[in-house]
């Protein structure tokens, strides 16, 4: 099928796309220094350990290690998708983060592949130069989290979706995409599901129904290999993925929620009016068309992943919709724009991609030591009390002390890198960190070595861990969580400490945590 499609200008034009993304993912993580924190330094973490096994040859250790203490909620072939680039760069996040290089090639070529084979070249070629565009949605191709290769597997299984004939060729090809897809993350069987299905009641006048079922075959056999073993923690996903949608704002803002975030993915919020709302509906036009099914199951799919038990108000969930919606909209600028403009068209994108795709997302690149609170849509604004917490801390007497965090927040992580030159950083929340590396000797030693009245400052929230997640939390990281409890409770004991400042943080979506100062007297009173 490629060779038909992929000839030496479109080869070019895929290869200086890539060449594009990737330059310009090295430039943000060169500039931006921030940790991995949450689930994203869990998976590094876990993947760490997992390869140090592998690259010693302690087989029985990583037999051991996956088997009795691997507890995350996803398949872990995602984790050794970074193998390779530790060999090659050194085990770090970025090398962490720049893996995804290997889903963003097969995502560009799998959109133009898509895109030509349902609206033709124009299509294609703007489906392919339109992904570096996206900020949002390029910012997941910089992120260790799976939900970007997802989207790449979801769009190369559309693509030979496509070729198909209705499931009478391609059969294993699509049975092998589905269980990468599904050992790479349980919501691919929901996405790839709307989407056979669209395809098969719109998509194609008569479809091959044992093709279907022969490839449903092939994927499922092989997930089993990992779902059957863990069929506890797929059940964990469902309750607690059901917890969150309970607390939701039902059908209606579930809904809203869910296109402003797939809106996020596509540009920024602030665009969202601009560029969002015009190609749902253009999506609904000529609906009928049989080429129109990708505008079904990207409607479907968004009312579906908006209002569903399985919704996390996270713009992550729209991840693997975003490549579609580009699909769609480079069949409507090929019937916009003659083939003699193309050129012109092409200078055009590059140029917003300078301009937007650089410096959207990332605020101010020269700021070398700024944090980024917002994670991947709003680096640093409306954070500036960080800045004023930080200040208020470098201007406590006795500098070079310890501070004690008894908070669980992307602020515990930010002030522990940003003040890690001059402090000592105790912080019994961040669950995510194995104890034993050597490279995070300020989180070591114990809280007891210190003593727990002897800190210079201490950071005290009324929020201290995420209740949803607390039980989870529990029975894997007991040690910390429990320690975090002791110190929490200890803290209340001591006399010695004065309330300085609080700040009101941004917590979770749609909440807030206060931060309070407690400055030690006793150190306070050394100049």
């Amino acid at each position: 099928m490629l060779q038909a499609i992929i000839d030496k200008r479109a080869a070019v034009l895929i290869a200086a796309v890539f060449i594009f993304c990737l330059a310009e993912n090295l430039i943000i993580l060169h500039y931006d220094k921030t940790p991995f924190s949450y689930d994203i330094a869990d998976s590094y973490y876990v993947g760490q350990n997992f390869y140090k096994h592998i690259i010693n040859l302690r087989l029985g250790d990583f037999f051991a290690d996956y088997l009795f203490n691997y507890n995350k909620d996803y398949p872990p072939i995602f984790l050794f998708q970074p193998f390779v680039f530790y060999l090659l760069m050194g085990v770090s996040e970025d090398a962490a983060a720049l893996s995804n290089s290997i889903p963003l090639f097969i995502l560009i070529v799998s959109a133009y592949a898509l895109a030509f084979k349902l609206y033709g070249r124009k299509a294609a070629v703007f489906a392919a130069v339109s992904i570096p565009l996206l900020p949002g949605f390029l910012a997941f191709s910089r992120v260790f989290l799976p939900d970007f290769a997802v989207a790449a597997y979801l769009t190369a299984y559309a693509s030979f979706l496509v070729d198909s004939n209705g499931f009478r060729k391609n059969r294993m090809k699509l049975g092998l995409l589905i269980a990468v897809g599904m050992l790479t993350k349980h919501t691919f069987a929901l996405y790839c599901g709307l989407l056979t299905l669209s395809y098969l009641i719109f998509g194609i006048r008569k479809p091959d129904i044992r093709g279907a079922l022969v490839s449903g075959a092939v994927g499922s056999l092989v997930s089993a290999i990992w779902y059957i073993p863990h069929h506890d923690l797929v059940a964990r996903v469902v309750q607690v993925n059901g917890a969150f949608y309970k607390i939701s704002d039902g059908f209606i803002g579930s809904f809203i929620t869910g296109a402003a975030s797939l809106a996020s993915i596509l540009v920024t919020r602030s665009l969202f009016f601009i560029y969002a709302i015009p190609l749902y509906l253009l999506a609904l036009e000529h609906i009928s068309d049989r080429r129109r099914w990708i505008s079904l199951f990207v409607l479907a799919a968004s009312a579906f992943f908006s209002v569903a038990a399985i919704v996390y108000v996270d713009p992550r969930v729209f991840v693997p919709l975003a490549p579609f919606l580009l699909v769609i909209a480079g069949f409507y600028m090929s019937k916009l724009l003659r083939l003699e403009w193309l050129p012109l068209m092409i200078f055009v994108v590059i140029g917003v991609i300078v301009k937007v795709g650089l410096v959207s997302g990332v605020s101010s690149l020269p700021l070398t030591n700024t944090v980024y609170l917002g994670g991947l849509l709003y680096p640093i604004s409306g954070y500036e009390r960080l800045d004023a917490l930080k200040a208020d801390i470098m201007a406590i007497p006795g500098n070079r002390g310890t501070i004690l965090i008894l908070q669980d927040s992307a602020v515990a992580s930010s002030l522990s890198y940003s003040l890690s030159r001059k402090y000592r950083i105790y912080n019994p929340f961040l669950f995510a960190i194995d104890m034993n590396m050597s490279d995070l000797a300020p989180y070591m030693h114990s809280i007891d070595e210190v003593g727990i009245c002897n800190f210079t400052a201490v950071l005290y929230t009324d929020k201290p861990l995420r209740q949803m997640q607390e039980k989870s939390l529990q029975a894997a990281r007991g040690p910390q969580i429990s320690e975090a409890y002791y110190a929490q409770a200890e803290f209340l004991n001591c006399s010695n400490y004065i309330l300085s400042e609080s700040y009101t943080f941004p917590y979770e979506s749609d909440t807030t945590s206060v931060l309070s100062l407690y400055i030690n007297q006793v150190n306070a009173r050394i100049s």
